[in-house]
């Protein structure tokens, strides 16, 4: 019998950065050590994991995060975020059980979370770790847009909570915010 380590990887769908560096990471401890399949949570499209994963994977399209509403590739819409925030923030309860039952049921033993405060949260309710990684997080991105939008404090306050609560933090070069590294 072959043993298996499943891990629930929730990754933002902003742009295929944060899914590229996931791969990464997932294909990295693949190679180390091969029992690892993955759980992946995110509206990112499946054909980009198919085409990047070595190791075995499920996908689950979730909305897990927002990220920044833009209008092209270099212009934000800060309105339609603000928009797009408030209907999703706070988590919503039923979806975070509903989430946490997932990873249960899937057998989850860690939760990654490519800047996705959702998966913190539900890695938290679900008693299963929870890892960040990242280079930079959301409240570090709303934050600076306060300073057009105040509404946006309120925002970053709330996601701070989650993401300095994650029982590991990694950060991948080059950082935007360091963090104490001691785990």
């Amino acid at each position: 019998m072959n043993p298996k380590v499943v891990i629930a990887y929730f990754i933002s769908s902003h742009g295929f950065g944060h899914a590229s560096r996931a791969c990464a990471v997932m294909n990295a401890l693949y190679a180390r050590c091969p029992v690892f399949h993955f759980e992946v949570f995110s509206q990112t499209p499946e054909w980009f994991f198919a085409q990047s994963l070595k190791p075995s994977y499920v996908c689950h399209p979730e909305r897990i995060d927002v990220g920044l509403i833009q209008r092209s590739a270099l212009q934000f819409d800060l309105d339609r975020t603000l928009e797009a925030l408030k209907s999703f923030l706070p988590f919503d309860d039923q979806k975070i059980d509903r989430l946490c039952e997932s990873v249960k049921t899937l057998d989850c033993q860690l939760v990654v979370c490519d800047i996705s405060p959702l998966g913190i949260a539900i890695g938290k309710r679900a008693s299963i770790p929870a890892v960040l990684v990242e280079n930079f997080t959301w409240d570090w991105i709303y934050r600076e847009y306060a300073l057009f939008d105040n509404r946006f404090n309120e925002v970053a306050d709330y996601l701070k909570d989650f993401f300095d609560v994650s029982d590991y933090r990694i950060q991948a070069d080059p950082v935007c915010e360091p963090k104490d590294q001691s785990f």
